[in-house]
C-alpha cells in the first residue's frame, strides 16, 4: 500500500479507497523520467489553457499584453509590476 493512500484526506470524494490505492501504486511503478514527462505535459497544457482564457477575455490583446496578463495572474501584481511596469496597462 502506498503512503499517500493511507491518508484519506487526499482521496477524491468520488473515488473509492481501493481505486485510489491502485492509481497511486500504478504511478509509483512508473519511472521517474516518465512521471516528469507527464508532469511537464500537464504544465504545458495548463499554460495553454491559461493563455487561451486571457485571449478569450481580451481578444484585442497582442502577444505582449497576453504575456503581461499571464504574468500578473501567475506571480501577482506586486512582483509583476516591479519586474514589468508596463503590466499595469493590462487586466488579468
Amino acid at each position: 500500500m502506498s503512503k499517500v493512500s493511507a491518508n484519506p484526506a487526499v482521496i477524491p470524494a468520488d473515488t473509492s479507497p481501493e481505486v485510489w490505492r491502485r492509481q497511486m501504486d500504478a504511478i509509483a511503478r512508473r519511472s521517474i523520467p516518465d512521471r516528469l514527462d507527464e508532469w511537464a505535459q500537464l504544465n504545458r497544457g495548463v499554460a495553454r489553457m491559461a493563455e487561451q482564457a486571457v485571449r478569450r477575455r481580451h481578444p484585442d490583446y497582442d502577444d505582449r499584453q497576453v504575456f503581461l496578463a499571464l504574468v500578473r495572474a501567475r506571480y501577482g501584481d506586486d512582483l509583476a509590476l516591479r519586474v514589468w511596469p508596463d503590466a499595469a496597462e493590462v487586466e488579468r
